[in-house]
């Protein structure tokens, strides 16, 4: 399906933490989808995650041009204002998004996790060097046979604690979002169903809008409300506890992004955090609507539909 919504990127930063996305100093933008046609856009980029490495900031992001499939860029800095020019990372011969990238200390490896969706399976890849511009298949950590799910795994992430890998992920089933969780010992596997999954059951906050983050001893996890559409806005839950046999969350917010400056003014569905440089650098994406009528005509009919 050619893209009718696209997306943008934008990074701040703060002296303190915040998700007030306001009080951030604007770093970089990524604005491939600013200018649309009748026909779509030329260049969406969305989905980014922020990894500090060997000094350096790194930001991969989906990268897909108008009628084509999504790949995985990267660019990274060492000061918060040269950037490198965006590289293709990881292509494959289906859509990539949500490059979930990550250190595991067991193994002492960098892995990615990206949303391969279309599969109808998680799938785990290594990073090939010390720069990160080449990440190999490396294992598939989950199938899904599941008959009646329409949409496979979506915005995967692994959360590591006390040695244990917490794994969430959505299917859509009927419409809904089950946001569900498993959990193994190591990283390629194998992955249990968690007693307290699926966690929720519900097309507002069933998907994740990026990764759990643990910030000043707090772990949070990023949810998309879906409510308003896909890619309308953002929420925060804060996760009180997760162990191997139980988890609670509780929602501190439900509007993070939609209407909050004019960058935001149709939503947006992704938020990480990462401390560099003595920093909190911040990653979010701007939903970006497309002005021609024919679109958003279909545009709407996809919202009723609930195709997202």
């Amino acid at each position: 399906m050619l893209p009718i919504d696209g997306f943008k990127v934008r990074i701040v930063e703060m002296d303190s933490f915040s998700f007030d996305i306001t009080r951030g100093r604007e770093i970089l933008r990524l604005d491939g989808c600013d200018h649309p046609s009748l026909l779509g856009f030329n260049l969406i980029e969305a989905d980014p995650f922020l990894f500090v490495y060997n000094e350096k900031l790194f930001l991969f992001y989906e990268s897909m041009k108008y009628g084509g499939r999504g790949v995985i860029n990267m660019i990274s800095t060492t000061n918060l204002k040269d950037w490198t020019k965006p590289i293709t990372v990881l292509k494959e011969k289906c859509h990539l998004s949500y490059p979930f990238v990550f250190f595991n200390e067991k193994t002492n490896e960098i892995f990615m996790i990206p949303e391969t969706c279309q599969l109808k399976e998680i799938r785990l890849y290594k990073g090939a060097n010390e720069d990160l511009t080449d990440f190999r298949y490396y294992k598939t950590i989950m199938r899904d046979n599941v008959v009646s799910t329409q949409i496979s795994f979506s915005d995967s992430s692994v959360f590591i604690k006390d040695g244990v890998y917490y794994l969430h992920t959505t299917r859509q089933i009927e419409n809904n979002n089950v946001l569900e969780l498993y959990v193994s010992s190591n990283i390629d596997g194998p992955y249990c169903r968690h007693p307290s999954s699926p966690i929720l059951k519900d097309l507002k906050f069933g998907r994740n809008g990026g990764a759990l983050m643990t910030i000043n001893d707090k772990i949070y996890r990023p949810v998309q409300n879906c409510a308003v559409g896909y890619g309308g806005d953002l929420g925060i839950f804060e996760v009180n506890e997760i162990s191997n046999s139980n988890y609670m969350e509780t929602i501190l917010s439900d509007n993070v992004l939609l209407g909050k400056s004019a960058y935001y003014k149709n939503g947006g569905h992704h938020f990480q955090c990462v401390k560099f440089a003595g920093k909190y650098i911040i990653s979010t994406d701007a939903k970006v609507q497309n002005k021609y009528v024919a679109n958003r005509i279909f545009d709407k009919i996809k919202i009723l539909l609930r195709i997202y």
